[in-house]
Protein backbone atom coordinates (compact mmCIF):
# COMPACT_ATOMS: atom_id res chain seq x y z
CA UNK A 1 0.00 0.00 0.00
CA UNK A 2 1.45 3.46 -1.04
CA UNK A 3 2.35 5.53 2.33
CA UNK A 4 -0.40 8.44 3.34
CA UNK A 5 0.17 11.37 5.44
CA UNK A 6 -2.31 13.10 7.75
CA UNK A 7 -2.79 16.88 6.17
CA UNK A 8 -6.04 17.32 8.58
CA UNK A 9 -7.55 15.82 11.56
CA UNK A 10 -10.37 15.02 9.68
CA UNK A 11 -8.39 12.47 7.81
CA UNK A 12 -7.59 10.44 11.24
CA UNK A 13 -9.32 6.91 11.49
CA UNK A 14 -7.15 5.30 13.74
CA UNK A 15 -6.08 6.60 17.21
CA UNK A 16 -3.25 4.39 19.15
CA UNK A 17 -3.99 5.13 22.57
CA UNK A 18 -0.76 4.36 25.11
CA UNK A 19 -0.77 4.55 28.47
CA UNK A 20 2.44 5.30 30.04
CA UNK A 21 3.34 5.07 33.44
CA UNK A 22 8.15 4.80 33.60
CA UNK A 23 8.47 2.59 30.82
CA UNK A 24 11.76 4.28 29.68
CA UNK A 25 13.59 1.38 28.60
CA UNK A 26 10.23 0.32 26.39
CA UNK A 27 8.71 3.37 25.28
CA UNK A 28 10.72 4.30 21.95
CA UNK A 29 10.49 0.77 20.69
CA UNK A 30 6.92 0.81 21.22
CA UNK A 31 6.69 4.18 19.18
CA UNK A 32 8.84 3.04 16.55
CA UNK A 33 6.68 0.44 15.91
CA UNK A 34 3.49 2.65 15.50
CA UNK A 35 5.69 4.98 13.33
CA UNK A 36 6.57 2.67 10.61
CA UNK A 37 3.02 1.41 9.82
CA UNK A 38 2.28 1.01 6.32
CA UNK A 39 -1.07 2.62 6.32
CA UNK A 40 0.10 6.01 8.10
CA UNK A 41 -3.16 7.99 8.28
CA UNK A 42 -3.17 7.92 12.06
CA UNK A 43 -2.43 9.52 15.76
CA UNK A 44 -0.71 7.99 18.66
CA UNK A 45 -2.22 9.23 22.24
CA UNK A 46 0.26 9.15 24.56
CA UNK A 47 -1.19 9.59 28.30
CA UNK A 48 1.88 9.71 31.03
CA UNK A 49 0.32 8.78 33.87
CA UNK A 50 2.68 10.65 36.48
CA UNK A 51 5.77 8.76 35.50
CA UNK A 52 8.66 9.51 37.60
CA UNK A 53 11.60 8.26 35.02
CA UNK A 54 12.88 9.66 31.90
CA UNK A 55 9.70 8.24 29.88
CA UNK A 56 8.67 12.00 29.25
CA UNK A 57 12.13 13.09 27.91
CA UNK A 58 12.01 10.07 25.61
CA UNK A 59 8.52 10.68 23.76
CA UNK A 60 9.18 14.43 23.53
CA UNK A 61 12.46 13.68 21.91
CA UNK A 62 10.41 12.12 18.81
CA UNK A 63 9.68 14.35 16.46
CA UNK A 64 6.69 13.22 14.53
CA UNK A 65 3.45 14.67 14.05
CA UNK A 66 1.40 12.08 14.49
CA UNK A 67 2.74 11.37 18.05
CA UNK A 68 0.15 13.43 21.14
CA UNK A 69 1.23 13.84 24.24
CA UNK A 70 -0.31 14.02 27.53
CA UNK A 71 0.53 14.82 30.71
CA UNK A 72 -1.85 13.62 34.04
CA UNK A 73 -1.54 12.83 37.89
CA UNK A 74 -0.87 9.01 38.17
CA UNK A 75 -4.59 7.14 38.78
CA UNK A 76 -3.62 4.01 37.24
CA UNK A 77 -3.65 2.18 34.12
CA UNK A 78 -7.84 2.00 33.41
CA UNK A 79 -8.05 6.32 34.59
CA UNK A 80 -4.92 6.82 31.87
CA UNK A 81 -6.97 4.35 29.10
CA UNK A 82 -10.13 6.66 29.10
CA UNK A 83 -8.27 10.10 29.00
CA UNK A 84 -7.15 8.58 26.02
CA UNK A 85 -10.16 7.63 24.25
CA UNK A 86 -11.54 11.08 25.44
CA UNK A 87 -8.46 12.97 23.89
CA UNK A 88 -8.72 11.01 20.52
CA UNK A 89 -10.24 11.87 16.74
CA UNK A 90 -9.73 8.84 15.67
CA UNK A 91 -12.89 6.90 14.70
CA UNK A 92 -11.23 3.71 15.72
CA UNK A 93 -9.11 3.01 18.95
CA UNK A 94 -6.33 0.68 19.30
CA UNK A 95 -5.14 0.13 22.78
CA UNK A 96 -1.35 -0.15 23.08
CA UNK A 97 0.75 -0.90 26.16
CA UNK A 98 4.03 1.20 26.47
CA UNK A 99 6.61 -2.10 26.58
CA UNK A 100 4.82 -3.66 23.29
CA UNK A 101 5.21 -3.67 19.78
CA UNK A 102 2.91 -3.18 17.00
CA UNK A 103 3.63 -5.37 13.41
CA UNK A 104 4.29 -2.94 10.66
CA UNK A 105 1.29 -3.68 8.39
CA UNK A 106 -0.89 -3.86 11.26
CA UNK A 107 -3.44 -0.73 10.80
CA UNK A 108 -3.34 -2.01 6.75
CA UNK A 109 -4.92 -4.86 7.56
CA UNK A 110 -7.52 -3.33 9.75
CA UNK A 111 -8.20 -0.86 7.20
CA UNK A 112 -8.28 -3.55 4.48
CA UNK A 113 -11.60 -5.05 6.54
CA UNK A 114 -13.05 -1.72 6.62
CA UNK A 115 -12.84 -0.72 3.51
CA UNK A 116 -14.11 -4.30 2.19
CA UNK A 117 -16.94 -5.32 4.74
CA UNK A 118 -19.95 -3.76 4.08
CA UNK A 119 -21.70 -4.45 7.27
CA UNK A 120 -22.09 -2.65 10.98
CA UNK A 121 -18.97 -3.98 12.59
CA UNK A 122 -17.94 -2.31 16.52
CA UNK A 123 -14.66 -4.54 17.11
CA UNK A 124 -12.15 -6.13 14.72
CA UNK A 125 -9.97 -8.11 16.36
CA UNK A 126 -6.84 -9.89 15.06
CA UNK A 127 -3.74 -12.28 16.57
CA UNK A 128 -0.83 -11.90 18.64
CA UNK A 129 2.31 -13.28 19.38
CA UNK A 130 4.20 -13.70 23.58
CA UNK A 131 7.48 -13.43 23.53
CA UNK A 132 9.37 -14.46 27.29
CA UNK A 133 13.18 -14.61 27.07
CA UNK A 134 13.75 -13.88 23.37
CA UNK A 135 11.84 -17.31 23.02
CA UNK A 136 7.97 -17.35 21.10
CA UNK A 137 6.02 -19.12 23.77
CA UNK A 138 2.49 -18.39 21.90
CA UNK A 139 1.81 -17.52 18.97
CA UNK A 140 -2.79 -17.50 18.54
CA UNK A 141 -4.94 -17.59 15.62
CA UNK A 142 -7.99 -15.83 15.26
CA UNK A 143 -10.76 -17.51 13.26
CA UNK A 144 -11.81 -15.09 10.11
CA UNK A 145 -15.43 -13.65 9.95
CA UNK A 146 -18.36 -12.62 11.79
CA UNK A 147 -18.18 -13.83 15.00
CA UNK A 148 -22.01 -15.50 16.29
CA UNK A 149 -21.63 -15.95 19.35
CA UNK A 150 -19.62 -13.11 21.50
CA UNK A 151 -19.26 -15.04 24.98
CA UNK A 152 -19.28 -18.68 23.91
CA UNK A 153 -16.30 -17.63 21.18
CA UNK A 154 -14.38 -15.86 23.53
CA UNK A 155 -14.52 -18.49 26.11
CA UNK A 156 -13.21 -20.59 23.33
CA UNK A 157 -10.48 -18.77 22.66
CA UNK A 158 -11.55 -18.75 19.03
CA UNK A 159 -10.94 -14.87 19.05
CA UNK A 160 -9.37 -11.99 21.50
CA UNK A 161 -10.34 -8.42 22.53
CA UNK A 162 -7.54 -6.22 24.77
CA UNK A 163 -5.15 -3.99 24.04
CA UNK A 164 -3.32 -4.68 21.17
CA UNK A 165 -5.70 -7.32 19.57
CA UNK A 166 -7.20 -5.31 17.10
CA UNK A 167 -9.80 -2.22 16.86
CA UNK A 168 -12.82 -1.04 18.86
CA UNK A 169 -14.98 1.51 17.52
CA UNK A 170 -14.94 4.86 19.66
CA UNK A 171 -18.33 5.60 19.98
CA UNK A 172 -19.03 2.37 21.63
CA UNK A 173 -15.88 3.05 23.71
CA UNK A 174 -17.54 6.10 25.20
CA UNK A 175 -20.05 3.95 26.38
CA UNK A 176 -18.22 1.61 28.41
CA UNK A 177 -15.38 3.39 29.69
CA UNK A 178 -12.91 1.32 31.78
CA UNK A 179 -13.50 1.07 35.50
CA UNK A 180 -10.66 3.00 37.04
CA UNK A 181 -10.85 1.62 40.24
CA UNK A 182 -9.51 -1.54 38.93
CA UNK A 183 -5.87 -2.12 37.83
CA UNK A 184 -6.22 -6.06 37.08
CA UNK A 185 -8.24 -7.55 34.70
CA UNK A 186 -9.50 -4.29 33.75
CA UNK A 187 -9.39 -5.08 30.40
CA UNK A 188 -12.09 -8.41 31.25
CA UNK A 189 -13.92 -6.19 33.19
CA UNK A 190 -14.51 -3.84 29.95
CA UNK A 191 -14.45 -6.62 27.16
CA UNK A 192 -17.35 -8.51 29.00
CA UNK A 193 -19.57 -5.61 29.42
CA UNK A 194 -19.03 -4.36 25.96
CA UNK A 195 -19.54 -8.05 24.47
CA UNK A 196 -23.19 -7.71 24.88
CA UNK A 197 -24.25 -5.57 22.29
CA UNK A 198 -21.59 -5.54 19.90
CA UNK A 199 -20.81 -6.73 16.21
CA UNK A 200 -17.29 -8.51 16.04
CA UNK A 201 -15.11 -9.05 12.97
CA UNK A 202 -11.73 -11.52 13.59
CA UNK A 203 -9.24 -11.75 11.01
CA UNK A 204 -5.92 -14.66 11.57
CA UNK A 205 -3.57 -11.85 10.97
CA UNK A 206 -0.63 -10.91 13.50
CA UNK A 207 -1.76 -7.53 15.17
CA UNK A 208 1.09 -7.17 17.96
CA UNK A 209 4.13 -8.93 20.05
CA UNK A 210 3.74 -8.79 24.02
CA UNK A 211 6.49 -9.43 25.86
CA UNK A 212 5.69 -10.93 29.39
CA UNK A 213 9.00 -10.33 30.83
CA UNK A 214 8.32 -6.98 31.15
CA UNK A 215 5.09 -7.78 33.11
CA UNK A 216 4.58 -6.14 36.34
CA UNK A 217 0.98 -7.89 37.44
CA UNK A 218 2.96 -9.46 40.03
CA UNK A 219 3.02 -6.42 42.19
CA UNK A 220 -0.55 -6.08 42.58
CA UNK A 221 -1.27 -9.85 43.46
CA UNK A 222 -1.85 -8.57 47.23
CA UNK A 223 -3.78 -5.56 46.65
CA UNK A 224 -7.54 -7.84 45.68
CA UNK A 225 -9.87 -4.55 45.98
CA UNK A 226 -7.66 -3.86 42.79
CA UNK A 227 -8.61 -7.21 40.80
CA UNK A 228 -11.94 -7.55 38.96
CA UNK A 229 -11.84 -11.43 40.46
CA UNK A 230 -13.06 -10.02 43.80
CA UNK A 231 -15.71 -8.07 42.25
CA UNK A 232 -17.78 -10.15 39.57
CA UNK A 233 -21.20 -10.80 39.45
CA UNK A 234 -22.25 -14.23 38.25
CA UNK A 235 -26.27 -13.50 38.11
CA UNK A 236 -27.96 -12.94 35.18
CA UNK A 237 -25.59 -13.68 32.99
CA UNK A 238 -25.86 -16.11 29.77
CA UNK A 239 -23.86 -19.79 30.55
CA UNK A 240 -20.67 -18.50 28.26
CA UNK A 241 -19.79 -15.50 30.11
CA UNK A 242 -20.33 -17.07 33.75
CA UNK A 243 -17.73 -19.50 31.97
CA UNK A 244 -15.55 -16.83 31.52
CA UNK A 245 -15.81 -15.26 34.61
CA UNK A 246 -15.06 -19.24 35.80
CA UNK A 247 -12.02 -19.10 34.69
CA UNK A 248 -10.91 -15.80 36.03
CA UNK A 249 -12.25 -17.59 39.22
CA UNK A 250 -10.71 -20.75 38.52
CA UNK A 251 -7.05 -18.24 37.84
CA UNK A 252 -7.32 -16.68 41.20
CA UNK A 253 -7.61 -19.62 43.39
CA UNK A 254 -3.98 -19.82 42.26
CA UNK A 255 -3.19 -16.41 42.30
CA UNK A 256 -4.27 -15.96 45.79
CA UNK A 257 -3.71 -19.16 47.72
CA UNK A 258 -4.61 -17.47 51.09
CA UNK A 259 -8.03 -16.24 49.55
CA UNK A 260 -9.27 -19.46 48.15
CA UNK A 261 -11.71 -20.33 51.39
CA UNK A 262 -12.95 -16.29 50.78
CA UNK A 263 -13.11 -17.11 47.27
CA UNK A 264 -15.22 -20.24 47.71
CA UNK A 265 -17.64 -18.76 50.14
CA UNK A 266 -18.25 -15.48 48.04
CA UNK A 267 -19.01 -17.25 44.82
CA UNK A 268 -20.40 -20.54 46.21
CA UNK A 269 -22.12 -23.12 44.15
CA UNK A 270 -20.95 -20.56 40.75
CA UNK A 271 -17.23 -22.59 41.51
CA UNK A 272 -19.07 -24.97 39.47
CA UNK A 273 -18.32 -22.47 35.53
CA UNK A 274 -14.68 -22.55 37.30
CA UNK A 275 -14.65 -26.17 36.64
CA UNK A 276 -15.43 -26.04 33.21
CA UNK A 277 -12.56 -23.34 32.61
CA UNK A 278 -10.29 -26.33 34.26
CA UNK A 279 -11.88 -28.72 31.78
CA UNK A 280 -10.91 -26.62 28.63
CA UNK A 281 -7.44 -25.20 29.91
CA UNK A 282 -6.76 -29.04 30.29
CA UNK A 283 -7.86 -29.54 26.67
CA UNK A 284 -5.86 -26.81 25.68
CA UNK A 285 -2.58 -27.89 27.10
CA UNK A 286 -3.06 -31.55 25.36
CA UNK A 287 -3.81 -29.53 22.13
CA UNK A 288 -0.77 -27.40 22.58
CA UNK A 289 1.47 -30.33 23.13
CA UNK A 290 0.30 -32.20 20.03
CA UNK A 291 0.97 -29.14 17.90
CA UNK A 292 4.02 -28.56 19.35
CA UNK A 293 5.13 -32.07 18.67
CA UNK A 294 3.95 -31.76 15.02
CA UNK A 295 6.39 -28.53 14.88
CA UNK A 296 9.20 -30.32 15.91
CA UNK A 297 8.91 -33.13 13.95
CA UNK A 298 8.55 -30.98 10.79
CA UNK A 299 11.91 -29.21 11.15
CA UNK A 300 13.32 -32.33 11.79
CA UNK A 301 12.37 -33.21 7.97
Amino acid sequence: MQNKFITSEANVLFSIVIPLYNKEKYIRKTLESTLSQTYTIFEVIVIDDGSTDDSATIVKSINDMRIKYFHKENGGVSSARNYGIKKAIGDWIFFLDADDTMFPNTLEKLYAVLTSHKGHLDVISGAYRIISKGKCIVFSRNYQGLVLNNYKWFFLNRFYVGPGRGIIRKSVLLKHLYNESLSRYEDMELILRLLHDVKVYTIPDLMFEYCCDNSTLSKIYSNTKKDFTFSMCFKGKPFWEKCQLGELLMLAFFTYPNERRNLLLQYKWNVFYALIAKIKTAFNKRRWKRLLSLCCLSFRK
